[in-house]
């Protein structure tokens, strides 16, 4: 429970700041409900497609002047996750300003929160995949053999997979 209010803490600001004018929007279509709903999930999806394609590109490029092989494959893990990410914050916004009932609007924050939860612990399983990987294909340096080589790299996965589960 402890990584869930870390979570909310890191979210409320955001969601926060965007509130208001989510709400200066909402009040346009004041009688129609589902018209609103629609135009904020299309401003939602276009700005999660804008980010999605904007950050990765600004991390390959800190990635590129530090050195780090991992850019491309760092960018194909974060795009994907950032859109989600984002989509699904926009449509707990949506939820918590469209009037919905207490019940209602706590089950679709719940239902969003454990999303992003779920895509963000896939994607630092991957991430750790993709660093093994690379780390089993390095060259040795020295005497001694790298401990992670491709015939151990499941046993490696495998266990960051364990850690990340008791995590």
């Amino acid at each position: 429970m402890e990584l869930i209010d870390q979570i909310n803490q890191w979210l409320q600001p955001s969601i926060d700041y965007i509130t208001p004018h989510v709400q200066s929007v909402w009040a346009i279509f004041s009688d129609y409900t589902v018209l609103r709903a629609a135009v904020l999930i299309l401003i939602g999806f276009l700005f999660a497609k804008f980010l999605s394609n904007y950050i990765p590109k600004k991390i390959v490029l800190l990635l590129d002047r530090l050195r780090l092989p991992l850019g491309s494959g760092i960018k194909k893990l974060l795009r994907p996750l950032i859109f989600k990410i984002v989509l699904l914050a926009s449509i707990a916004i949506i939820a918590g300003v469209s009037g919905l009932s207490e019940s209602l609007n706590h089950i679709i924050q719940s239902t969003v929160k454990s999303l992003i939860i779920l895509f963000v612990i896939l994607f630092i399983n991957d991430l750790l995949k993709l660093i093994l990987q690379h780390l089993s294909k390095a060259e040795s340096k020295g005497d001694e053999p790298n401990l992670i080589r491709p015939a151990t790299l499941p046993l490696f996965e495998n266990v960051a997979a364990i850690v990340l589960i008791l995590l």
